[in-house]
Order: C-alpha cells, then sequence, then structure tokens
C-alpha cells in the first residue's frame, strides 16, 4: 500500500479520471452538441487569466486525518475536493452541476456510476492494480455569487470529499 504524497497524487489522478469518464459517457465532450466546447482541467484556474466558458477544473483542498481506534495506528482520512464550473449559461452550468453531483452521488446508472465510490489504481503499471476504494461523501452544489468577470456570471461549484481508512503502510 502506498502511503503519502504518491498515494494522494493517485487519488486525484483516479477520480479525475472517473470524473472525465463519466462526462464523457454522457456526451459532454461530443463536439456536434449545441453549446460551446466543454473542457475538463486537473487543477484550479487562475482567477486573475482568461478562463474559456464551460471550463471545469478540479483541484484538491485540504486533507484531514482522525484516529478511529484508540490504540491503533487505523486512522480515516478524508480529501476535500472542489469542481469549479464556469458555463456558458445558467442552462449549461445547472445542467452540468446537476450532472457532476448525480455522478458523485451515484445516481447515474445508465454510465455504470451505481456506487459512491472511486477506485484508487497505480496507473504507473503496464496492468494497472488496484490500491484501494473511496467513498464519495457530503456531495453539495454552490451557486457562485462574485460576477466580477464574465466567467464568473454562471460560476457552479460541486465540493465532495473522498474518504478511506488504512493502518499504515503496510496495508
Amino acid at each position: 500500500m502506498y502511503s503519502g504524497g504518491k498515494l494522494y497524487r493517485l487519488i486525484g489522478d483516479n477520480f479525475y479520471n472517473m470524473v472525465h469518464d463519466s462526462l464523457e459517457d454522457l456526451g459532454w465532450f461530443n463536439p456536434a452538441r449545441k453549446h460551446l466546447p466543454v473542457y475538463l482541467v486537473p487543477e484550479p484556474v487562475d482567477d486573475n487569466e482568461v478562463i474559456q466558458l464551460n471550463t471545469i477544473a478540479i483541484s484538491d483542498e485540504e486533507i484531514t486525518t482522525s484516529d478511529v481506534e484508540l490504540g491503533s495506528v487505523l486512522a480515516e482520512h478524508r480529501l476535500l475536493f472542489y469542481i469549479d464550473i464556469y458555463a456558458e449559461s445558467k442552462a449549461i452550468g445547472r445542467h452540468l452541476s446537476g450532472d457532476i453531483k448525480d455522478i458523485l452521488e451515484c445516481r447515474m446508472n445508465s454510465i455504470g456510476r451505481g456506487s459512491p465510490t472511486v477506485t484508487v489504481m497505480d496507473l504507473s503499471l503496464a496492468t494497472p492494480t488496484e490500491l484501494l476504494v473511496c467513498q464519495i461523501e457530503s456531495v453539495a452544489v454552490e451557486r457562485g455569487r462574485a460576477y466580477l468577470k464574465k466567467h464568473q456570471q454562471f460560476w457552479y461549484s460541486v465540493m465532495c470529499e473522498l474518504v478511506f481508512s488504512f493502518q499504515s503502510d503496510l496495508d
């Protein structure tokens, strides 16, 4: 079992892949759709630069750890993620944020999202192996209120926590 930065990086990479694959399965990246192209980026965007409309940016925020059992090294780890959507319109912002919320809450059986989890694989191996499964909890959608710039006019943010437990790097 990996630990430290490598584990957290793999969790972020697999989370990004799950969101990307789910949106792709729903057709959001199809160029024939009647809206501007949708872009997914694996990091927060710089608010001081021009942001293309319909950009979706995933950012990992804080990591918290709490002991689960007294006298044990078993700990629960929580990783907070934000998925910011800079939509071209209110309709696209609502639709994208609603789809992402339902992807995370696993209300998308049609695309294989029937469980609120992210399977973390070691993507550096020729045949990726499963390392752990993170539970997705505390999903919420927030509507941005700052309208100082064009890309902020239809800004939606979906928040969630990825939760996993393990005893040590020997698990």
